[in-house]
């Protein structure tokens, strides 16, 4: 790429992601929570009972920007008055309420139980349910297909394709999309900070394996499986695109210096959405012509295209704690968790970002502070812990994340600190919803009674 090319895509790509910064940073939050949908009699979800419950919740609720998949079915749509979104993340098995940011929790925690409850009601009357788990417990028995919406196709696609994805790792769970579950926020960043939120909530993502591991392997010895699905995807054959940030920032340019060596693997030319093969963004608009595939009529084709700088829109990361192109930060570790407990991941991130530095210094006073994070949080996805890891140390770094945390509610002024109420019983215990959820199906409790309880509000 000759000089004047790579400053031009430099250019482009510093001003998507440092532009949004340039408003005034706010203390508004917005969540995102994903949930399982599951059939109560143990069968395949019916695809029929999501449709007929988006319709209702949308005449409800008055949410009239409506998208409809192929067959005219609801997929997405959002209010006008507030900017809340009901949708379908990538497949009919799973249901997605996203927020327009609000100062307080409390505020979003209103909105969410009257739009859960009704659609709860309307799912129960079909024999469905919602249910607050980061991995869906039917997932064999349900259909995996994408919705039928060209970006949610191809990404399934890209997935599943080791012919086409040379170096892949396709044969790795590759429709983990259709049945994975996250609960994440959204917190406005700013240049001046950028760097410090990025290293800072790199270092805590062991503990939180610890607090909110929520997706139990099938052999349950891993309580903590989603990191797995995104690390040895067909997303991470580029190591830099996901799990945690291999590199220390310390000014804005490093970022951008990473994020053009992170890949784009999909661009849309006459209507298509086309993946290739990840490719670092200095790489790829380097070349003259990129060959990628799509799906039509059954059969995959072959389409060749030169590079354009608006491709960059279709860049996407899989860090645990993404830099968007919002001007925020989207914290995406955390598994769903289970609903009467859905605040406290929220809350304890809009606290600890008050109190970077005072999480920093306990880290460094750590016993773990010699330890690389990404290696920690991997062994402390696992439900056995190696005897290396000294679970009194462990326990105690928690604890004072929490107070931390605490603090830094605090000083939001709103009162929020009590939804950390049962991060306490979980840092006392070093116990988790994957724990516990491993723990009650091996002491003969059933599936479909924790299903409901992990699903209940109250």
């Amino acid at each position: 790429m000759k000089n004047d090319q790579l400053d031009a895509v430099r250019k482009a790509l510093g001003e998507k992601l440092f532009q949004p910064m340039q408003r005034m940073a706010t203390d508004q939050v917005g969540v995102e929570f994903e949930f399982p949908v599951v059939n109560l009699a143990g069968d395949a979800v019916d695809f029929a009972v999501c449709h007929e419950t988006a319709e209702q919740f949308c005449a409800h609720f008055n949410f009239g920007q409506v998208q409809r998949d192929r067959n005219g079915e609801i997929f997405s749509a959002t209010s006008e008055a507030c900017g809340d979104n009901l949708s379908f993340d990538c497949s009919y098995n799973t249901m997605e309420l996203s927020f327009g940011p609000e100062e307080t929790i409390d505020i979003l925690k209103a909105r969410f139980e009257g739009y859960f409850t009704f659609l709860q009601d309307v799912l129960k009357a079909h024999g469905h349910a919602l249910t607050g788990m980061g991995i869906n417990p039917r997932r064999d028995c349900n259909v995996m297909e994408p919705v039928p919406v060209g970006r949610y196709e191809m990404l399934f696609d890209y997935l599943r394709d080791c012919d086409h994805v040379q170096g892949s790792h396709a044969g790795q769970t590759p429709a983990f999309g259709l049945y994975a579950c996250a609960s994440q926020i959204q917190m406005d960043v700013t240049e001046e900070n950028v760097c410090e939120m990025l290293n800072t909530l790199n270092l805590i993502e062991p503990y939180k394996a610890v607090l909110f591991a929520n997706s139990v392997s099938k052999d349950r010895k891993k309580l903590l499986s989603r990191d797995d699905f995104w690390r040895y995807s067909n997303h991470g054959t580029n190591p830099k695109n996901a799990y945690l940030y291999e590199k220390h920032f310390k000014t804005p340019q490093d970022i951008l210096d990473y994020a053009m060596e992170m890949g784009l693997f999909c661009a849309e030319r006459n209507g298509r959405y086309l993946y290739f093969p990840q490719t670092a963004i200095q790489d790829y608009f380097a070349r003259e012509t990129v060959t990628g595939y799509y799906r039509d009529g059954g059969e995959m084709h072959a389409m060749t295209f030169k590079p354009e700088l608006s491709d960059l829109q279709y860049f996407r990361t899989y860090h645990l704690n993404a830099l968007t192109f919002r001007g925020t930060v989207e914290c995406r570790s955390v598994c769903t968790q289970p609903v009467k407990e859905l605040w406290a991941a929220p809350a304890f991130h809009a606290g600890i970002v008050r109190q970077l530095k005072e999480v920093q210094d306990l880290i460094a006073d750590s016993a773990f502070a010699k330890t690389d994070p990404g290696e920690l949080r991997a062994k402390l996805c696992k439900r056995d812990w190696d005897e290396a890891i000294s679970k009194k140390e462990l326990k105690r770094v928690v604890i004072e994340l929490l107070k931390i945390s605490e603090a830094g509610l605090q000083t939001r002024g709103y009162g929020e600190e009590n939804y950390l109420e049962p991060l306490w019983d979980r840092a006392e215990r070093l116990s988790s919803p994957g724990r516990d959820f491993a723990e009650a199906l091996e002491s003969g409790r059933s599936l479909e009674k924790l299903i409901l309880d992990y699903g209940s509000l109250k």
